[in-house]
């Protein structure tokens, strides 16, 4: 493997693209506002935020219905009369202690969902709302209101609230709970249905943990890219496993990189691995004493800590002839016990979610993902700068740690105590 240890430039990792909004919203290009020249649409554009904020929580919707925009105030009309009613049980007045806004600050004629479009152009007003009143916990109802702020929090797209609904997203971005959850008007549309009640007692829950919340979700904000810990030379890296392995009080999450998905191939290489035990994590190249001292940890009884923990052993197993000794916890599956929904069970998913933390990825991930199918194919990863691949390899480990610490809290687990 001529020049694997070879100099890549700085250890940073690439800036992921952001669709990052400016200050001023795009009224020009949505036109929306314009329709208040017609007597039949909007009266009111550009709806202003709306209370006192009392208690620190910002409340976003989707966009001003007739009602609401005839009165020029948020939740006004008969889904916000259920809002308010919801709240009300759980001592919460909606104008006195709340801030209110809609993803779309004008109505859209015809009664019908914002455009995609729309929400991207009015998105500044929402970013702008926050940066103002500095909210301690936001609650996003309903899809546009998810799309709108989530589209910016998250570098992925984040699909439709059903994914999102009851979680508590403690934002590293901007230090604040962001709970979404279902809008008042997706109850309100299955009155005098069967599961209206238990769908209205779900609304009102959602609320009351949102609003049970207490501070900022951080303090200080953990900056994890500086607990990265880059190392080239598998001497010095075997040294660095000495370390962590004497000096270790719990679990270690570990986690490899590889030249494909599947190990069948007799070609299949890992390229390098990562190890974290709760403070700095470290990468390294898979060569040399580096890697066998690796393989030592994998065969002794140090508890470990994986996300989809079959991908690692597998590896091992087909390279290397053992099986990984001692796995105490696997996040995937800790994650589909914890909550079971469609796309919610991917690392990216659960950092953000459970962690607030962004995509890490650089770039990363477009040089593991092969051309074909099969998962014997070969990825690009010789050609992704290494530097960067070891940052991202280094941020997986760090991550399953946190991320375990955070699910076996949940559920109950002491995961130091083994």
């Amino acid at each position: 493997m001529v020049g694997f240890f070879a100099s890549s430039g700085p250890l940073t990792l690439t800036t992921p693209r952001r669709r990052e909004p400016g200050l001023l919203p795009k009224c020009g290009a949505c036109k929306l506002c314009e329709q208040s020249r017609d007597p039949k649409f909007p009266l009111n554009p550009k709806m202003p935020v709306w209370g006192k904020g009392r208690r620190g929580v910002l409340v976003c919707g989707e966009a001003p219905s007739r009602e609401e925009d005839e009165q020029n105030q948020p939740f006004v009309g008969k889904d916000g009369r259920l809002l308010r009613k919801c709240l009300n049980q759980i001592g919460v007045d909606l104008d006195r202690d709340c801030w209110t806004v809609n993803a779309i600050r004008c109505r859209p004629s015809k009664h019908r969902a914002p455009t995609a479009n729309e929400i991207e152009h009015c998105r500044p007003l929402l970013v702008n709302a926050i940066r103002e009143h500095q909210p301690e916990t936001i609650v996003l109802l309903g899809d546009a209101a998810v799309s709108s702020l989530l589209g910016w929090l998250w570098a992925e797209e984040p699909g439709g609230i059903g994914r999102w609904t009851g979680c508590r997203i403690p934002s590293q971005k901007l230090n604040t709970w962001v709970c979404p959850m279902w809008h008042p008007s997706h109850v309100k549309n299955n009155e005098g249905k069967r599961d209206y009640g238990l769908m209205e007692r779900t609304l009102t829950e959602h609320l009351s943990v949102a609003f049970a919340l207490k501070g900022r979700p951080w303090n200080p904000v953990p900056d994890y890219r500086k607990r990265v810990r880059i190392i080239m030379d598998p001497e010095e890296a075997a040294g660095a496993i000495d370390y962590m392995l004497s000096d270790f009080q719990g679990p270690i999450a570990w986690d490899i990189e590889t030249d494909r998905i599947k190990p069948d191939h007799p070609d299949s290489l890992i390229w390098s691995c990562s190890m974290c035990a709760g403070g700095e994590s470290i990468s390294y190249p898979w060569h040399g004493a580096a890697k066998k001292r690796t393989l030592e940890f994998l065969r002794s009884d140090v508890p470990k800590i994986g996300f989809n923990a079959r991908f690692e052993s597998r590896w091992v197993m087909a390279k290397h002839g053992f099986m990984v000794r001692k796995w105490v916890w696997d996040g995937m599956l800790a994650a589909h016990v914890l909550d079971n929904r469609a796309k919610t069970k991917g690392l990216g998913f659960q950092a953000f979610a459970k962690l607030g933390f962004d995509a890490w990825d650089g770039g990363v991930s477009a040089y593991l993902k092969s051309k074909g199918g099969g998962g014997n194919t070969p990825n690009r990863i010789r050609d992704c700068p290494l530097p960067e691949l070891l940052t991202y390899n280094a941020l997986d480990s760090l991550l399953e740690y946190e991320l375990a610490m955070v699910q076996a809290k949940e559920l109950g687990v002491d995961l130091k105590g083994g």
